[in-house]
């Protein structure tokens, strides 16, 4: 009988006869092959005998068992809380699993047991292709050369699962398609180097690197092939300060947590571009260090491209001299952003670069002069929190770009030395933009901080008739520290880009500034969207007479002679008509002989253009006057009217919003917000249909204040909530439909 016909006699019998059984372990130390060990049944009332290639084998208890030869079972099951350790002292070992065609998975270490690898030569586990291992308790392998392998069958680390190396061990390997981590899974390395396999990891998963060690351990998987889930260091014997990971990972959290004496270095190229991309939280915990690049010279662009929340609690340097590592805010959703003072060292810049707004308790960059601000998109909200942003880089390029899109929302300190223009892209909102630029009259090194504000509280006090007849109802706080303290030789203040602008002549206004009682005239030349003072603090003509007069926080704002406005809007509203809007309006012109009025849109109620000019006589005035938008924006459609009178003084309308669509409303403001005391909130709503709303209004605990039902049309709808009892503070709008939609916005009572 040739050899190829025994095997398949061998391969029909095994078909009939089925596997030899179940083996199970019954003894507490001993051999592998040591068939006293073994039974047929748990208790040990069946059959001894060593196991076999084709055995099942269970292990229900705690043992100790020496790998004293190569095996091949068809499945391991280790149950029933079982510690089990797996030792060999005397050669390399191979203990291969898989082949059973009754038990799945065919390698599983159960919730709450345990195998341990241990001892001074190797044990390889592998599974064979085509089966499968589950881990749902512990494997922890610290053995000498000792691994688990991923390449054949399938592992997979199950939620709640642990596969740890540690001191002694060798490092596992897997693939994309052989090994699996589950959201709440741990694979461990807590000895000095090692590695995390390639595999595919939940974002929930956790890879987590601990114990005493001189350098971390490393990432057998690029980004371009995969992304690991949560990456976790927490060693509190950590001394590595110069060796980096210098390869592009991605994760999803990345968290430092304590690293001894040491510090965690990412590049130490100067010739590569390395990035960490972390979809997640980024976490820098307190007395901990992120090295991104200790590079001697270069300037390569090592970047941490952050996709949620950054905290830095402890430090980020670029400790070397490269001068491109940047940490760049990614993403579409929003997210929070703490920089504590201190926490940034070297050439490290910080770019905005994401489609929703950050919100950042504090942003304290680097003094290096090569450490900068790159606002591309998204803005960075400080004004929240009471919170600052601080440019410490004293050229005036340490912010790059700004505008609406991307801006600071809240206070900016800058730090300058030169003569050059320094930008300021503050603002009080996500829907505008008030640039401020300062031009220091010296090269003393000066602390500028500036916000914009809204409303004016002394908008109505301290005028000049004939000289000041009309402030802005906003202003800009600039507040000059240094000793001695430079002056400015030029301000410029913008207003192309706010919301409203409130600005009726352009060629009358000044730049002016408070001065604890009055309004005072710093000049000025309006060009086209922005005014630079023309006067100095004496009075003199800037820039040879700059501006010193500084105080903490001192107002200045953009304000002139009013004149006689012949115009006057008495009523703008808006209604639905099927798909139709219908606009009406009334003026009043009875001090100027003939004006034009156009309607202008907008989708975003910044940026709006004209789609229909009427021009009219005064006594064609006496009328109201309508306009049909027969093909309206899909969405919210905003509306306004600019009048322009015989003079070419221009006003605007209030801005209305009408909603194009089958169902459901918008909220198109809450205003004035912030609040000042007495003064009563209109909320402005675009509703689709004829219906009730519901607007509640709660504190920032969530305790509800009042609650309003009202009627609405379909069209533009303002109702008056009063707020007048209310302490200053943060609070909350809701606005309901009887469908159960709802839109909550935030108010500001000062």
């Amino acid at each position: 009988m040739n050899k190829t016909f025994t095997l398949i006699i061998l391969a029909v019998l095994s078909g009939f006869c089925g596997y030899s059984g179940t083996i199970y372990w019954v003894g507490t130390t001993g051999n592998y092959s040591d068939g006293a060990n073994w039974n047929t049944q748990s208790n040990g009332s069946g059959t001894s005998g060593a196991p076999v290639n084709t055995d099942d084998i269970v292990i229900d208890r705690n043992a100790t068992i020496t790998i004293d030869g190569n095996f091949q079972p068809s499945s391991l099951w280790i149950i029933n809380n079982a510690s089990v350790t797996f030792t060999n002292a005397i050669a390399a070992r191979t203990y291969s699993i898989g082949g059973s065609a009754t038990v799945f998975p065919q390698f599983k270490v159960e919730a709450g047991s345990t195998l341990n690898i241990t001892g001074t030569s190797s044990i390889l586990i592998e599974m064979i292709a085509g089966n499968s291992a589950q881990i749902f308790g512990t494997i922890d392998i610290t053995g000498t050369g000792s691994r688990m392998t991923y390449l054949g069958g399938t592992t997979t680390v199950m939620t709640g699962g642990k596969l740890r190396y540690g001191p002694g061990s060798s490092n596992g390997t897997g693939s994309l398609a052989t090994f699996f981590m589950l959201s709440g899974s741990t694979y461990e390395v807590y000895k000095n180097g090692g590695s995390f396999p390639t595999g595919s990891y939940d974002p929930g998963s956790l890879i987590l690197n601990t114990g005493a060690v001189a350098n971390p351990a490393l990432f057998n998987m690029n980004s371009s092939v995969g992304s690991y889930g949560n990456y976790a260091f927490n060693s509190p014997g950590f001394t590595n300060t110069t060796n980096g990971i210098n390869q592009n990972i991605s994760f999803h959290d990345f968290r430092i947590l304590n690293d001894g004496a040491g510090k965690w270095v990412f590049s130490t190229s100067n010739s590569t571009s390395y990035t960490l991309t972390v979809t997640g939280q980024f976490f820098v915990d307190l007395n901990c260090t992120f090295d991104i690049n200790r590079a001697a010279s270069g300037s390569q662009p090592t970047t941490i491209l952050a996709g949620g929340d950054v905290f830095c609690y402890g430090n980020i340097i670029e400790s070397g001299n490269n001068t491109g590592s940047i940490i760049e805010l990614i993403g579409s959703l929003p997210a929070n952003l703490v920089i504590q003072p201190g926490s940034m060292e070297g050439d490290v810049s910080i770019r905005m670069n994401r489609t929703a707004d950050v919100l950042s308790s504090d942003l304290y960059m680097s003094i290096s002069p090569n450490a900068k601000l790159y606002l591309v998109n998204g803005n960075i909200d400080v004004l929240t929190n009471n919170e600052v942003v601080y440019i410490q880089n004293k050229a005036p390029d340490a912010i790059v770009g700004g505008s609406i899109a991307s801006h600071i929302i809240g206070r900016l300190i800058r730090v300058s030395n030169q003569t050059s223009s320094y930008a300021f892209p503050v603002s009080n909102n996500a829907s505008q933009l008030a640039l401020a630029v300062v031009n220091p009259s010296s090269t003393d090194s000066t602390v500028w901080d500036i916000s914009f504000l809204a409303p004016n509280p002394n908008a109505g006090s301290g005028l000049t008739p004939g000289v000041i007849d009309m402030v802005t109802p906003y202003y800009w706080t600039i507040d000059a520290i240094g000793t001695p303290a430079s002056g400015a030789s030029n301000l410029t203040l913008h207003y192309s880009d706010l919301v409203s602008s409130t600005v009726l002549i352009p060629a009358q206004l000044k730049m002016i500034t408070w001065n604890g009682s009055n309004w005072v005239s710093l000049g000025g030349t309006d060009n086209g969207g922005n005014v630079t003072n023309t006067l100095g603090s004496s009075g003199g003509a800037a820039p040879g007479d700059p501006i010193n007069n500084f105080a903490i926080f001192r107002p200045y704002a953009l304000g002139g002679v009013l004149g006689t406005l012949p115009i006057s809007i008495e009523y703008f509203t808006g209604a639905k008509s099927g798909r139709n809007h219908n606009l009406n309006w009334k003026v009043n012109c009875s001090n100027s002989p003939y004006l034009t009025m156009t309607l202008e849109r907008s989708k975003d109620s910044r940026s709006f253009r004209g789609i229909k000019t009427i021009s009219a006589d005064a006594i064609r005035c006496l009328e109201p006057f309508s306009h049909l938008d027969s093909d309206p924006m899909e969405g919210l459609n905003y509306y306004r009217i600019k009048v322009t009178d015989a003079d070419g003084k221009v006003s605007y309308s209030k801005i209305i919003g009408l909603l194009n669509r089958n169902g459901g409303f918008e909220v198109v403001g809450v205003s004035p917000n912030p609040s000042m005391p007495g003064n009563e909130t209109i909320i402005s709503i675009s509703s689709a249909s004829k219906g009730t709303v519901t607007i509640v209004l709660t504190d920032m605990h969530g305790r509800r204040l009042s609650t309003q039902t009202y009627s609405c049309i379909a069209g533009n709808n303002q109702y008056q909530v009063n707020t007048n009892q209310l302490p200053a503070g943060q609070y909350q709008v809701t606005v309901l439909s009887e469908n159960g939609e709802y839109v909550s916005k935030q108010l500001i009572k000062l």
